[in-house]
């Protein structure tokens, strides 16, 4: 079975798979957008990759402070000339959203950086997810507490009624003390 396809198909192929991939871009030194995939246009708010070449991220996003934020680890990946993987939060359009950025310098052939190639997740979901049930397990942790608390709080009024037993033999009396100070001190280690 042959798979070669036309020179022609392949390139086809390969924009085919880079815009079907989340979000892709490269930008030169300047932070000014060079290309990028159908999805990152999207996620831009524009209908062709075309309609951001050109731009910076101050100029395509409203939430300056969030393209303050992607502008700084841009530079920094081009300024320490390695690669950086960052998760960052973004308005688009009073839409928040949390990305999973990988980022690299790009290099010319004389070893200068000359650019950023970027992908990025939208992880926004994920993150959502995450959040509700990092919540839920604050919740039980905090009925879990309570209920020890409840228990510990029994434990010692159990140790006082037991110490004033007058009528019950005292190795008795002792042996019920020292299950209820054990008992008391297991809620403790909890």
């Amino acid at each position: 079975m042959d798979l070669k396809l036309p020179k022609q198909n392949s390139t086809r192929i390969f924009q085919m798979l880079i815009n079907v991939m989340p979000y892709i871009f490269w930008k030169d030194i300047n932070g000014i957008y060079q290309g990028g995939n159908w999805n990152q246009a999207v996620n831009f708010g524009f209908s062709s990759p075309t309609d951001f070449i050109g731009k910076t991220i101050f100029e395509i996003l409203e939430d300056q402070e969030a393209a303050q934020q992607i502008n700084e680890v841009d530079n920094k990946v081009m300024s320490d000339k390695k690669s950086l993987r960052v998760e960052q939060k973004i308005k688009i359009y009073d839409v928040e959203k949390v990305l999973f950025s990988q980022k690299q310098p790009i290099f010319n052939s004389n070893g200068d950086v000359i650019g950023l190639l970027g992908f990025s997740m939208d992880i926004t979901e994920f993150e959502d997810r995450k959040n509700l049930l990092l919540r839920e397990k604050d919740k039980i942790i905090d009925s879990m507490l309570e209920q020890i608390n409840s228990m510990t709080s029994r434990i010692d009024d159990l140790i006082v009624e037991i110490k004033s037993y007058g009528n019950i033999p005292e190795i008795e009396r002792n042996n019920l003390l020292n299950k209820a100070i054990s008992i008391q001190e297991t809620a403790i280690k909890i």
